[in-house]
């Protein structure tokens, strides 16, 4: 799945993430107040003519500090962005391209600043 695929990636390209800790893929803990997850989203739709697919994912990044939420959800848009010809989780991706800069969605119940991007990958089916 690519959420997992892409919560592992950035586990292992990182130094900032760590699976399970503070990067999960599927809904978000919550705590720790800083922390990211990885959620399958719409993608486009499979080639009809090629083994390949177009998935899509969200990132969200939560952290009390707005700088530091900024900050990250920066970090990851630099790490994805572009990001071609890389092997994620099994899957080759050609590449991985941005919908979109991230979005400030405010501040939850607990009054953490949320932002979010939104990605397409182009991989091929395996």
């Amino acid at each position: 799945m690519i959420d997992t695929d892409i919560a592992t990636y950035l586990s292992t390209s990182t130094s900032t993430w760590t699976l399970g800790t503070n990067i999960f893929a599927g809904n978000m803990p919550y705590t720790p107040d800083t922390c990211c997850s990885v959620t399958q989203t719409q993608g486009l739709p499979p080639s009809k003519t090629t083994d390949m697919e177009f998935p899509g994912f969200q990132v969200k990044v939560r952290a009390a500090a707005y700088a530091t939420a900024f900050t990250r959800i920066n970090d990851i848009l630099d790490a994805l962005h572009r990001l071609t010809n890389t092997t994620v989780g099994s899957n080759l991706c050609y590449w991985i391209e941005a919908q979109g800069s991230p979005s400030y969605l405010g501040r939850d119940q607990a009054n953490r600043a949320l932002f979010t991007c939104n990605f397409i990958a182009n991989r091929i089916i395996e």
